[in-house]
């Protein structure tokens, strides 16, 4: 298969796809990290933005990759606002288990996880 045109998600607008998911641009990871919140599932995705567990940490629940993972460490740290705002009570990150729960704690519990990340 051969694309023919390659164009960006328009952040926050739902894409016509099944699920109709919501892109969210995150940046910090990476430059172009983008989030996709799936009203239907009551669940956001958050790739590497917003993780529960990796190889490299100790901590289990929601947490940011070390910072040598990042490209843009004040970038990701604004980022998880967009997370924070996301009406959904599922998380499912790039690693580690599926979060059940408000996306707001799992927020709260990165920020305060940060410091010793980063």
């Amino acid at each position: 298969m051969t694309l023919s045109e390659v164009r960006v998600a328009p952040d926050g607008q739902a894409l016509d796809v099944p699920g109709y998911p919501v892109p969210l641009v995150t940046p910090g990871h990476t430059t172009g990290h983008t989030c996709f919140l799936v009203p239907e599932a009551d669940a956001i995705l958050t790739g590497d933005a917003l993780v529960t567990g990796h190889a490299t940490s100790r901590v289990e629940g929601p947490q940011v990759l070390k910072g040598f993972f990042q490209h843009d460490v004040p970038a990701l740290l604004e980022s998880l606002s967009v997370i924070e705002a996301a009406p959904a009570s599922v998380v499912v990150p790039g690693h580690g288990p599926v979060w059940r729960g408000p996306v707001a704690e799992a927020v709260a519990l990165t920020r305060s996880r940060a410091s010793q990340t980063l």
